[in-house]
């Protein structure tokens, strides 16, 4: 974990605990950032929850009742509201959602995935019971009471009031890893699948498209992998704060490149990234946007950053020769930067 306070010019580590020892060799599942509380950042990861109240400099490890913590999400008005997606310690080994209204120091139980199951064997088969695990959660930024969890088995979960009552919204055939919401358009969100096929909803998750990127939308979620132009995966999806409401800007980053749309996600093309390592086809697995609009793309352990919407794009040095993970911005402070390595 590393921190820039000069826009990526120089980067700090920090990883630092509270009471000893060190997040260095932790493996990160995913991080957020408080609006509300800008030095306040959860980091989700293999080893449990951590929070910083301090931008990074000490973190601390929240108590949770499971260690392995897939996703968090903070409520957009109250910095102390929580929702994690952990999985059990139990032997089943099921995925729960808890909710903290206290930043994390206190956890209650609001659902358990029920079980699934999946036919084994070749002469006779048997049903065997296969845990089901919530992957990753998100409040809606405009409805903060909205919230939808994705989960291994292709089930998008929804609640509307802050997590406390559930609904099957709809399912598919592969587990979903990653749900977008807009911040400026209602009900707009992307919704990222395992497979790097990406769906596209206008109502709040109540349905969706599959995005084929370069193509007509609206194809059902049987169609042929097509992700991207050239078929590649999706990878991270970023709205951009700067644009207006009515021209909702959005960025994919794929396996081969980035794309941009004008039009929240109806129409895409692609964007142009500064060569690495002697390749034209640059995966980029991770998007962000600083206060003042500055983009930036992580791609391998190369951090690239554009202050044009994304036309042009030079490389940032990055602290590590490591795989990004995540980049994050701080939403106020335009000089402020984090980046994410794999251990």
């Amino acid at each position: 974990i590393y921190r820039s306070a000069d826009q990526g010019v120089t980067f700090s580590q920090k990883v630092a605990l509270i009471g000893g020892g060190s997040l260095a060799r932790s493996t990160p599942h995913e991080v957020t950032v408080s609006r509300e509380a800008p030095d306040t950042l959860y980091l989700a990861a293999a080893e449990g929850l951590f929070r910083t109240t301090t931008a990074g400099d000490r973190w601390f490890r929240l108590p949770l009742p499971a260690k392995d913590v897939l996703s968090v999400s903070v409520h957009p008005k109250n910095s102390q509201i929580l929702l994690a997606a952990v999985i059990s310690d139990a032997q089943n080994g099921r995925g729960k959602i808890l909710k903290s209204l206290t930043g994390g120091t206190s956890w209650a139980e609001v659902f358990t995935a029920p079980a699934g199951e999946q036919l084994q064997g070749t002469i006779i088969q048997r049903r065997r019971e296969t845990p089901t695990i919530v992957t990753t959660l998100a409040h809606d930024p405009l409805q903060p009471e909205v919230v939808l969890a994705g989960t291994n088995q292709g089930t998008l979960l929804g609640s509307g009031d802050g997590g406390i009552r559930w609904t099957t919204l709809f399912s598919v055939r592969e587990g979903i890893t990653g749900i977008k919401f807009s911040t400026t358009v209602p009900d707009l969100l992307f919704i990222r699948l395992a497979s790097g096929r990406l769906l596209r909803s206008a109502d709040g998750g109540r349905s969706a498209d599959q995005v084929l990127l370069g193509r007509e939308p609206g194809a059902s979620f049987d169609a042929p992998l097509g992700t991207a132009q050239d078929g590649s995966a999706v990878h991270a999806v970023a709205f951009l704060r700067s644009a207006a409401a009515d021209q909702e800007r959005v960025l994919a980053g794929t396996e081969n490149g980035l794309l941009k749309s004008e039009d929240g996600g109806m129409n895409w093309a692609p964007l142009p990234l500064p060569p690495t390592g002697g390749t034209t086809h640059i995966p980029v697995r991770t998007l962000a946007e600083s206060a003042d609009g500055t983009l930036w793309a992580g791609s391998g352990s190369v951090i690239s950053i554009s202050k044009d919407g994304g036309l042009t794009w030079r490389s940032s040095e990055a602290p590590l020769r490591r795989t990004l993970r995540f980049v994050l911005t701080d939403p106020v402070r335009a000089e402020r930067l984090y980046a994410f390595f794999e251990p």
